[in-house]
């Protein structure tokens, strides 16, 4: 029961880190137009498939790391078994989440191919369809899971990580069908804005 429970908190994380970025871009991602330091073209940009790095994405990558190590900090035993499980799930969470985001945001409903999204267009698409940053953190996903259970020889974790796919895919499907709802709500909540009648006094 406590892997469904786990694999549904990783999927409304994932959902809510997704739509904090839809309300914080827009139709302009990758930080494109957010007040944030943007660095481009230099060396160590290649690590990152030549993506600019910002400000913003530094903070937001971290965020996850430091949610998806809480529980040590919090008094539970580190082990490199409970080690190897945290990135297991950190790489699933990753590409959801930023799947998600082309799912949800309305400006990019149909628009997930490499001559739409210029943050990805430098990426290899594998078979045209998955940026390979995706499928290296998807291969990084599994490949954790099967070391563990080379060196263990304990398939549960191999297990769990194949139940946690699972239900992504899943809550994935749930959520490419509940998608227009979300668009709808996208719109109409911003129909009317109301910073006229809040006090913000720097104006």
């Amino acid at each position: 029961m406590q892997i469904y429970v786990e694999s549904f908190f990783l999927c409304i994380l994932a959902t809510v880190f997704c739509c904090v970025e839809i309300e914080s871009e827009g139709r302009y991602g990758w930080a494109d137009k957010m007040p944030t330091w943007y660095r481009a073209g230099h060396w160590y940009n290649k690590p990152f498939g030549n993506r600019p790095i910002t400000g913003y994405h530094v903070f937001m990558f971290t965020l996850p790391v430091l949610i998806f190590h809480a529980h040590f900090a919090m008094g539970m035993p580190w082990s490199w078994e409970a080690e190897s499980t945290v990135w297991s799930r950190y790489f699933i969470f990753c590409v959801v989440w930023d799947y998600y985001w082309f799912i949800l945001n309305p400006f990019y409903e149909g628009k997930f191919k490499k001559t739409e999204i210029w943050w990805h267009a430098q990426d290899h698409w594998v078979a045209g369809r998955i940026p390979m940053a995706y499928a290296a953190q998807l291969v990084a996903a599994v490949a954790i899971p099967a070391i563990q259970y080379g060196i263990t020889q304990d398939p549960h974790e191999l297990w769990q990580q194949g139940t946690r796919l699972g239900f992504v895919i899943g809550w994935t499907v749930l959520l490419r069908l509940a998608r227009h709802r979300y668009h709808d709500w996208y719109y109409r909540m911003r129909m009317t804005d109301e910073r006229d009648k809040a006090d913000i006094f720097y104006r």
